[in-house]
């Protein structure tokens, strides 16, 4: 089935998704990390408001971006664990995600949703 989504569709959830996922990374925290796969630490009380209690758009949001692979959810341990391509997705590239400031991270985040073939830039 082909795909019905739009570009101007499209190009309205990726700048939706920058700023979603600028707001989620402040309730986040790197637990662990080897290239292709970081366990990140999380409040499930705040990322379910950040996410207006519905885990689905996470989900979502994570199935969007380019280079990542699979991502699991443990609520138990307060942990997500996202697997990625680290040729696309530099692993420093997380660091400042996740702690650089506001504009680096939107800067990133614009750079990996952007459409087309791309790579992530060592930060």
């Amino acid at each position: 089935m082909p795909d019905s989504t739009s570009p101007s569709t499209a190009a309205a959830d990726r700048v939706g998704d920058v700023g979603f996922l600028l707001t989620l990374r402040d309730h986040l925290g790197i637990i662990h990390h080897v290239p292709g796969r970081i366990r990140l630490r999380f409040d499930p009380d705040r990322v379910l408001t950040a996410l207006g209690g519905r885990i689905d758009r996470l989900e979502g949001t994570l199935a969007r971006v380019p280079g990542i692979t699979g991502f699991e959810v443990n609520a138990a341990a307060r942990s997500l664990v996202v697997t990625y391509e680290p040729a696309r997705f530099a692993p420093s590239a997380w660091a400042l995600l996740l702690t650089g400031t506001r504009a680096a991270a939107a800067e990133l985040l614009r750079s990996v949703l952007a459409p087309g073939p791309a790579t992530v830039p060592a930060g």
